[in-house]
């Protein structure tokens, strides 16, 4: 239920999903919606992916306060058998990803934000 990646690796398996991982040195103009951006500097290696457990709480990107990550589920319609495989992004004691779902606020880019890492799903046809 845990996966740890350490810096420097370019791929993240999660179950059936799957990211590309990968640096920006700085800002970009235009963002490709397939991919999430984060503040490379608000995160620390190696990064801990583990399946979300009840009494879990992040500040979703854009909203005032913590949720339970357990109520983010059921607002975001997810699937009861999808739930229980359901990943989050752990570091430096804080939930920074809801994965492939939602973002939290502490790890945004901000202005002045210079090195981004970044995760684009990799779809399998």
């Amino acid at each position: 239920g845990e996966v740890f990646l350490k810096e420097g690796e370019t791929t993240l398996n999660l179950g059936a999903l799957s990211y590309e991982v990968f640096v920006l040195e700085k800002a970009q103009e235009k963002y490709a919606n397939d991919t999430i951006y984060f503040n490379a500097k608000d995160l620390e290696f190696p990064l801990r992916f583990r399946r979300w457990q009840e009494g879990d709480r992040m500040q979703p990107l854009g909203m005032e306060g913590n949720k339970k990550i357990s109520d983010l589920l059921i607002d975001l319609k997810v699937d009861g058998s999808k739930k229980s495989v359901q990943y989050v992004l752990e570091s430096k004691g804080s939930i920074h990803w809801l994965v492939d779902h939602r973002q939290a606020e502490q790890s945004k880019l901000k202005e002045g934000t210079k090195k981004l890492l970044c995760f684009r799903q990799i779809h399998l046809t």
